[in-house]
């Protein structure tokens, strides 16, 4: 094997085992610690999601060109390699461990969807190798796009949530004040006075005391 081919035997390798190393790296700190900060979080979904793309390029690059040598050059290698890599590292320095099931799994749908889609628009740009460069870039940027998207939605869903639970306890302290407040008289526990008597002493009946 000639001196140059060794080289990029060794940068394809080198790529692919990092991006594999920071995407589970990510997928145990989440698990541990349950996420990132908003910092670390920022720094990941951009700068480690160009990584990881470049990386799972790699990674493709290396698989289809030992069974397929005539289509490792493709664009839409590019395009499926770094979309995916892109949304799953975009996923996991996003999410949260105690997230609902629908938002993570629907920012793990939107962030790989967008990410495929943000790579294929990114390949448009250029043709040949250079396209998987500003694929990686369109997938970094769609599914950045995404994840807001169910956040933005999410902060709606809970303000929705908490402007039912004012309505609701407007309604209870209305029926309070109708039904219940006109038979609480004189005593904050309920008992009424009548004509100066305990209630029960019309009967002969003592309140224990």
């Amino acid at each position: 094997m000639p001196a140059i081919a060794r080289v990029i035997l060794a940068v394809l390798s080198g790529g692919a085992l990092l991006s594999l190393a920071v995407l589970g790296g990510m997928a145990f700190w989440v698990w541990r610690r349950g996420g990132f900060g908003v910092v670390a979080s920022a720094l990941l979904r951009s700068l480690a999601a160009v990584v990881v793309g470049l990386g799972g390029w790699f990674l493709a690059i290396l698989v289809v060109a030992s069974w397929w040598p005539e289509r490792f050059a493709s664009a839409g290698l590019a395009v499926v390699a770094s979309g995916v890599a892109v949304g799953l590292c975009v996923y996991l320095a996003w999410t949260r461990r105690d997230a609902s099931p629908p938002v993570r799994y629907g920012g793990l749908a939107g962030a790989v969807a967008w990410g495929l889609a943000g790579a294929w628009l990114g390949g448009q740009a250029i043709e040949g190798m250079a396209g998987g460069l500003t694929a990686i870039l369109g997938a970094v940027l769609a599914a950045n796009l995404a994840v807001l998207v169910v956040d933005v939605g999410r902060a709606r869903s809970g303000e929705r949530l908490r402007g039912r639970r004012e309505r609701l306890a407007d309604q209870v302290d209305e029926w309070h004040l109708r039904v219940l407040q006109p038979h609480l008289v004189g005593h904050p526990d309920g008992r009424e006075e009548r004509g100066g008597q305990q209630p029960g002493a019309q009967w002969g009946i003592r309140p224990v005391r």
